[in-house]
C-alpha cells in the first residue's frame, strides 16, 4: 500500500482502542459496552507503525462523508467523539477478518446530516481513482456503512470490479429495534464474520 497517497481528512484504518480484558468470555454486546469505555478520539498512535509496512488491502470499508464530530485531524475519521459512536462498529469489527481494514468516504464534504450530501458517479470514480492511487487494487470488497453508500456504490457497479457488501451505519439514529437495516452489534458481528469468508 502506499502510505503517502493518503488522504489524511478522510482516510482511516479499522483499528480502535481495545479493551485491556479478555473479551472470549463476553458477548458481543458485552464487548460492545467495553469499546464504548475503552473509546478515545482520533486514531490509535499504537497501530500507526504498523500502517509503515506494505500490506494486501482485502477490504475497504466506504461511508458517505465525515460528520462534524468525525474532524480529528491525522486519519481521524471514523474514530470521531463518542457521540459519533464509532465504538459500535469496533465492536462488530474486532476479531475479524475486516479488522484493520482501510476505510474512506465517497465525499469530503463536512455535514453530520449524511443525507444532506449528494454523491454521484463522479464520486465513485474518484474513490476508483484514490484506490489506485494507494496501491490498492479495483477487486477488493468494498464494504459500504449505510445505505446511502451502498446504494451510490450499486448505481456504478460497472466501475467496481470487486464485490460491494452493506452493513448498516453505526450512527445513534440506527437504534437496535429490529427493523431491517437498523444496527445491531452482533448481527453486523455476524455479517463481517460472513462477508470475509465470502471474499
Amino acid at each position: 500500500m502506499n502510505i503517502d497517497s493518503l488522504n489524511k481528512n478522510i482516510d482511516s484504518f479499522a483499528y480502535w482502542n481495545v479493551p485491556e480484558i479478555d473479551l472470549s468470555n463476553h458477548s458481543i454486546k458485552e464487548r460492545e459496552d467495553y469499546f464504548h469505555r475503552a473509546y478515545n478520539l482520533g486514531f490509535p498512535s499504537k497501530y500507526k507503525e504498523l500502517l509503515t509496512n506494505a500490506y494486501e488491502v482485502k477490504y475497504v470499508f466506504v461511508g458517505i462523508n465525515r460528520g462534524s464530530a468525525g474532524t480529528t485531524g491525522e486519519l481521524g475519521n471514523f474514530h470521531g467523539a463518542i457521540k459519533s459512536r464509532d465504538f459500535r462498529l469496533a465492536a462488530a469489527a474486532y476479531n475479524t477478518a475486516v479488522w484493520g481494514a482501510f476505510m474512506t468516504d465517497l465525499s469530503d464534504e463536512v455535514n453530520s446530516h449524511s443525507s444532506d450530501v449528494t454523491v454521484t458517479k463522479y464520486h465513485v470514480k474518484k474513490l476508483i481513482e484514490h484506490l489506485r492511487e494507494l496501491d490498492i487494487p479495483n477487486t477488493v470488497t468494498l464494504i459500504a456503512i449505510g445505505k446511502q453508500a451502498y446504494n451510490a456504490l450499486e448505481a456504478n457497479k460497472e466501475l467496481i470490479h470487486g464485490n460491494i457488501e452493506h452493513i448498516p451505519h453505526y450512527s445513534g439514529c440506527n437504534r437496535p429495534n429490529g427493523e431491517p437495516g437498523h444496527w445491531d452489534t452482533e448481527k453486523v458481528h455476524q455479517l463481517l464474520q460472513q462477508i470475509s469468508k465470502n471474499n
